[in-house]
């Protein structure tokens, strides 16, 4: 590949990148940082079309029918993680092949803005997600806990119900307690149930 390949390589590259980014916000609305990222995406187009102009030629268009598509925001970003990082290595194989120092100078702040700002951008807002849904666990965790020390206590007392223990073990989250100790605790129930039945006899 010559320079002015690279140059219509890199252009093509972009656009694609910008309309899935494009395409993101109209699903989804405004969401951080797509905006902004495209604001600066549409500058460094502008800039490598002057420069394709300038050696010459005319700015190619890229195939854009099948982008891919995000089925939830939580996707979106990481899509958009994919593509950040194919473009870093995208631009570190083309500078190390480009001759024109201009054109080396634009491929090195194109891959600078990818890496720089774009990639941790996106990766901040799926750590914050995942922060989320370990917060979300942890309050469920507590809630079955509180549950779970009720249930003990009624153990303790012998004023537990079979009922009330087999809606206590059919709970969703129940896993989150550990299987040994509910099954400690299932034993433990169980065999009350046996002795107040022999006492029945």
């Amino acid at each position: 590949m010559n320079d002015n390949e690279f140059l219509q390589a890199a252009i093509k590259d972009e656009q694609i990148a910008f309309a899935t980014y494009a395409n993101i916000v109209q699903k989804f609305g405004d969401i951080k940082p797509f905006s902004a990222i495209m604001q600066t995406q549409l500058k460094f187009i502008q800039e490598l079309s002057y420069m394709i102009k300038k050696q010459g030629e005319e700015p190619q268009e890229a195939d854009i029918s099948d982008i891919e598509e995000a089925k939830s925001i939580e996707e979106a970003y990481e899509i958009a993680l994919v593509i950040e990082r194919k473009t870093i290595r995208f631009y570190e194989k083309m500078i190390s092949n480009v001759q024109n120092e201009e054109i080396k100078d634009l491929f090195y702040r194109l891959q600078a803005s990818s890496y720089n700002d774009n990639l941790p951008a996106f990766r901040k807002k799926l750590e914050k997600k995942d922060e989320i849904k370990s917060e979300n666990q942890e309050l469920n965790l507590g809630k079955n806990g509180e549950e779970f020390g009720q249930i003990l206590q009624k153990l303790i007392n012998k004023d537990i119900k079979p009922n009330d223990f087999l809606s206590f073990l059919n709970s969703s989250n129940l896993s989150l307690l550990g299987g040994v100790l509910v099954g400690g605790v299932a034993a433990s129930v169980i065999s009350q149930i046996i002795d107040d039945k022999n006492k029945d006899l």
